[in-house]
């Protein structure tokens, strides 16, 4: 049992999977799937589809009034131990309708659970605090890396009873958005490609997960680190052929060269490869971390800073020129193998 006045992280809410037992509880932050989550675990234990049309009530806080949310707070309930109200966004309450609710959470009916949303609610509101005393607070925080990704999977393969080799588990959180909902997603294609078996290999998340944007960059990315001038310009091609935003493509180049500097400024100061790998590129899950380490090689600080350059620049022309984002991709491209020495 999860105590009143408790804050919890949302995924280790899910992972406990507590009974329901508090009147009051407020789900915040700014992830929506999490959220979502949490909302339906709730639902799913106090609610059936036989109660759902007696015992259920669900608002937003934009579209609903105070005294229609407190009509539904004091009924009894009909076929369940305890009705639920769901109240999404309830700090976009009119301030009125937020005191008419703080009072109602100074004398509670004890047969109604009430579960509010807000994704950065005031906690100096009354109705605010009242919730942080008497409920439990359940906050969604967004994906931060790769890590999270990780972490996430997991729990999601032991609920499945579904094993990832451990190169497919760092491939699936490297190619993914860090977003829980993509990554979400991504995994149900995994399950419906891999049909009956119970193993997820490397092979299954290239050819099913491998069709992605973020896979394409991921190529993008290793092809120019491995100094592959041709593969690089087929893969561009492939990117541009399939509509991929040049502002994307910059971004995740962008991200890339700065890992591959930072390893550079690391070894100055005579950190070794084993202490980079394992103290400074958190952002890089462990599998992929000696591919970064092996293409800082081929670069110097010198052409670092010419892409920089050129990145900056072709930034730059997207938002002031007319020029069409294949030429401006093609002459970036150019530009950092220039940069790297190879013409």
């Amino acid at each position: 049992m999860i105590k009143k006045s408790t804050n919890i992280l949302a995924y280790e809410f899910l992972r406990k999977k507590p009974k329901i037992s508090s009147l009051l509880y407020l789900i915040f932050g700014a992830d929506e799937f999490q959220k979502e989550q949490v909302l339906k675990y709730i639902k799913k234990s106090l609610i059936t589809k036989e109660t759902e049309d007696f015992d259920f009530s669900f608002f937003y806080g934009n579209e609903t009034s105070g005294e229609e949310i407190i009509e539904q707070l004091e009924m009894i309930p009909f076929m369940s131990e305890h009705r639920l109200v769901i109240l999404k966004d309830y700090d976009k309450l009119k301030k009125s309708d937020l005191e008419l609710l703080s009072d109602y959470c100074s004398n509670q009916n004890d047969s109604t659970i009430l579960v509010l949303t807000a994704v950065k609610p005031d906690m100096r509101l009354a109705l605010s605090k009242k919730i942080k005393k008497q409920g439990i607070l359940i906050e969604c925080k967004a994906p931060y890396s790769p890590r999270d990704i990780v972490t996430w999977l997991n729990r999601e393969l032991v609920s499945e009873n579904i094993r990832m080799e451990g190169r497919a588990i760092s491939l699936f959180s490297q190619i993914i958005e860090t977003d829980y909902q993509i990554a979400s997603n991504e995994l149900d294609k995994l399950l419906i490609f891999i049909g009956e078996r119970k193993n997820i290999t490397y092979e299954d998340v290239m050819k099913c997960v491998g069709n992605s944007r973020v896979n394409s960059i991921f190529e993008f990315q290793n092809a120019i680190g491995g100094i592959d001038k041709i593969k690089s310009f087929k893969i561009l091609e492939n990117m541009i052929n399939n509509k991929e935003v040049l502002v994307f493509i910059i971004v995740m180049l962008n991200r890339f060269f700065i890992i591959i500097w930072k390893i550079q400024a690391l070894r100055v100061r005579r950190h070794t490869d084993r202490e980079i790998s394992a103290n400074y590129l958190k952002e890089i899950t462990p599998y992929f971390r000696k591919d970064y380490l092996n293409y800082s090689k081929n670069f110097t600080r010198k052409s670092l800073i010419k892409i920089f350059n050129a990145l900056t620049e072709t930034d730059f022309q997207i938002k002031s020129t007319n020029i069409e984002e294949r030429i401006l991709a093609t002459m970036l491209l150019e530009k950092i193998f220039l940069a790297i020495g190879k013409k």
